[in-house]
C-alpha cells in the first residue's frame, strides 16, 4: 500500500535542503557570514532609533534564506526591554539624485517620491548621510516647468530635514518592506531564539535586510549576531 497525495500532471516540484546555520556579524557595515564584528542596533527613548541597512542582497549566496536565531551579545541596559524589528526589503527603480547644500535638497529630476517613503542611498554622498542607513523622505516639492522635483531626507518619519554640507551627485532607491521579526527582547537574555513561525519565512537571497529598535523606558542598544539558514 502506498500513502501519499495526488499531484496533478505537469506539476513541477522543487525540494529545498536546509544547510547548517551560519552566524552573521558585521564587516564594513554589512552582514557577512562568520564575521567577528557584532551588529549594534540603537533604539531611542520611547521612539524608533536609526534604521540600519544590514544586507544589500549580495553576500548571502543562496536562492533563499531565513532568520533562525538571534544571539544577543550585550546591551546598553541589561534590565531594559527593547522592541526589535527586522525587515526584508526590496529596492525600487534607481533614481539619480543631486544633493544640494542650499535648502538641504535632493533634486530627483521629474520623479515623484511621496513624503514618508523609505529610501537607501549610494554612490558619492555628502558626509552627513551614508550607505548604511534607511532614510525617510520629507518636504517633497514638484518643480515648475522643467525644474527638477526635490525632496529632503530625515532619520525619522515626518522629522526634520538632514543638513547637507556639500553638493554631490549620488543615487537613491525607494524600498518596500515586509516584517520578518517584531518582538520585545529581554536585553539580559543572550541567545534569544526567534519564536516558532516568526521570522522563519523563506525569502529570496537577494532580499535586503534592515533593522531598528525601540527603547522601552529609555534609550538602549542591542549588540547581536544573526543566525541565518540557507536553502
Amino acid at each position: 500500500m502506498t500513502l501519499g497525495f495526488p499531484i496533478p500532471d505537469g506539476t513541477k516540484l522543487a525540494l529545498a535542503f536546509q544547510e547548517p546555520s551560519a552566524w552573521y556579524g558585521l564587516t564594513s557595515n554589512k552582514i557577512v557570514a562568520n564575521a567577528a564584528g557584532y551588529v549594534r542596533v540603537t533604539g531611542g527613548n520611547g521612539a524608533w532609533g536609526t534604521e540600519l541597512w544590514l544586507y544589500d542582497g549580495a553576500t548571502i549566496t543562496s536562492n533563499y534564506y531565513n532568520l533562525q536565531k538571534l544571539f544577543i551579545m550585550a546591551s546598553e541596559n541589561a534590565n531594559r526591554k527593547t522592541h526589535l524589528e527586522i525587515f526584508g526589503a526590496t529596492k525600487g527603480a534607481e533614481i539619480a539624485g543631486a544633493f544640494k547644500n542650499t535648502g538641504n535638497l535632493v533634486q530627483i529630476a521629474k520623479n515623484v517620491i511621496a513624503d514618508g517613503t523609505k529610501v537607501v542611498l549610494g554612490a558619492t554622498l555628502p558626509s552627513e548621510v551614508n550607505v548604511n542607513t534607511v532614510y525617510y523622505t520629507v518636504g517633497y516639492s514638484a518643480g515648475a516647468g522643467t525644474d527638477p522635483n526635490t525632496i529632503q531626507l530625515s532619520l525619522t518619519e515626518g522629522g526634520g530635514a538632514i543638513t547637507l554640507g556639500s553638493d554631490t551627485t549620488g543615487k537613491l532607491w525607494p524600498i518596500t518592506q515586509e516584517t520578518l521579526l517584531s518582538t520585545r527582547v529581554n536585553s539580559a537574555a543572550a541567545g534569544k531564539d526567534i519564536p516558532d513561525n516568526v521570522g522563519c519565512k523563506a525569502i529570496p537571497g537577494t532580499t535586503m535586510l534592515t533593522a531598528r529598535t525601540w527603547g522601552i523606558g529609555g534609550t538602549n542598544y542591542l549588540d547581536l549576531y544573526l543566525g541565518i539558514n540557507h536553502y
